[in-house]
């Protein structure tokens, strides 16, 4: 069990309360489904700012119950290659835990494709994460995120500042298909080479 797997049990339940419980069932379930070989990573070539907006649905409508301001931009400078399932819980989730982090005044959310990749930066103005500025404790709503980006090759870093808020930086390399698709090559042959040296 993922969550079980990564000590996220507990984590998980206080989580839930402060984020939409579907979104991280279903990314819990989406990594698990990862996990134990149930289905594979696929990335394609996706259309970046429908994605956004579809995403953000959910995050705009508790943003305008707490009284929040979302400033979003979008870049489109290139393909975003990404698995589609993947991506939407990705973007749901780090859009939602902004948005319950932040008691008040503005989410900056800025996502952007160029020939490296995609990055989603999302900066709130929360009370910060647990833990220093410069190594911050994830809740589980950003572990599950940084697996997300994990499956892809990707990247999730955060920077936080006490009282201040948080940056949320995520990175998609443009070239994580042909990397995947390298990396499961590696993994189909290593039992031939440990048969040839039995």
């Amino acid at each position: 069990d993922f969550c079980l797997s990564r000590g996220l049990g507990d984590v998980y339940k206080r989580q839930a309360g402060s984020l939409p419980v579907d979104l991280l069932a279903g990314a819990l379930c989406y990594l698990s489904r990862i996990d134990g070989g149930a289905c594979r990573v696929e990335p394609t070539s996706l259309p970046i700012a429908p994605l956004v907006e579809s995403t953000l649905v959910t995050a705009r409508a508790e943003a305008a119950r707490k009284g929040l301001r979302l400033a979003v931009t979008t870049t489109d400078n290139g393909a975003c290659v990404a698995d589609g399932e993947a991506l939407r819980l990705l973007f749901g989730i780090v859009f939602a835990n902004a948005v319950a982090a932040t008691p008040r005044g503005e989410i900056d959310i800025r996502v952007a494709t160029d020939e490296s990749g995609l990055r989603l930066t999302v900066t709130d103005g929360g009370d910060g994460l647990a833990g220093s500025d410069t190594q911050p404790a994830l809740n589980c709503a950003l572990l599950m995120a940084r697996s997300l980006c994990d499956t892809h090759l990707g990247r999730l870093q955060t920077c936080s500042r006490a009282g201040i808020g948080t940056v949320v930086d995520c990175f998609i390399p443009a070239d994580c298909q042909a990397r995947i698709a390298a990396l499961s090559l590696i993994h189909i042959s290593e039992p031939t080479r440990q048969a040839e040296i039995s």
